[in-house]
């Protein structure tokens, strides 16, 4: 849209155009609003890292691939690795669950059962292939988290664990899949807007915004240059 109408722009206007698009262009990323409260909800599931200055919980889960917030892990195979110890001083059985919120849906399935001795630590490899949801589609970052139900030897329920969630999106050949937390989602990735839809259509509201002409069109005619006489009348 801009390109079809820049071109009819007096030699002023069309500077002052490119200033103004190169304004908005220099703004921080991290204006770029949330892409939606479904998609890339600010709330995610209690985490043992929240807990933990409560009190320990008797089961931590942690991803391998993020030891900060801040890290961002390519996934080839589309597995991740997750690192679950039992802190507590009994046997624990525990059932894992993935919970997936992707392109306006919603995926829950189990990934299995471990038996962990006290202190013992055990890693799982945890498939993200998602084939209730096609990725190729999406317009902003979906995503999962890992929820357990852990029992005694006497079968009785005694814990509850949530790792921290991880935002994904597909590469550009919707074979692998691009994993990240929280503050990468924020600094690389639009707030979830990995596309760059929102941030493409705020830029042309604000430049319209500023140049109203572009929104109709109507352009006057560049009035081309002379030596300032009047043609003679014939």
């Amino acid at each position: 849209m801009l390109e079809r109408f820049a071109s009819a722009l007096p030699r002023p206007q069309l500077d002052l155009l490119v200033g103004l698009v190169l304004l908005v262009l220099l703004q921080p990323a991290a204006a770029t609003p949330m892409a939606t409260a479904e998609e890339t909800s600010a709330t995610e599931e209690p985490t043992a890292e929240c807990i933990l200055e409560v009190s320990p919980p008797p089961l931590q889960l942690h991803w391998d691939e993020f030891p900060t917030a801040a890290d961002i892990a390519y996934l080839e195979n589309r597995t991740l690795s997750l690192r679950i110890r039992n802190e507590s001083d009994i046997p624990l059985s525990t059932e894992l669950f993935l919970k997936v919120r992707a392109g306006g849906r919603q995926v829950q399935r189990s990934v299995g059962t471990l038996e962990l001795a006290p202190r013992e630590e055990s890693t799982m490899a945890v498939d993200l292939s998602l084939p209730e949801i096609d990725l190729s589609t999406l317009r902003f970052s979906g995503q999962l988290h890992l929820y357990s139900h852990s029992r005694d030897g006497e079968g009785s329920l005694v814990e509850h664990s949530s790792s921290s969630t991880v935002y994904f999106h597909p590469d550009s050949s919707n074979q692998g899949l691009w994993t990240y937390r929280r503050e990468a989602l924020a600094r690389s990735f639009g707030n979830g807007d990995f596309r760059g839809e929102m941030r493409a259509e705020s830029l042309q509201q604000q430049v319209i915004a500023l140049v109203p002409e572009l929104a109709t069109g109507s352009f006057a005619a560049p009035v081309e240059a002379g030596d300032g006489r009047e043609t003679p009348a014939h």
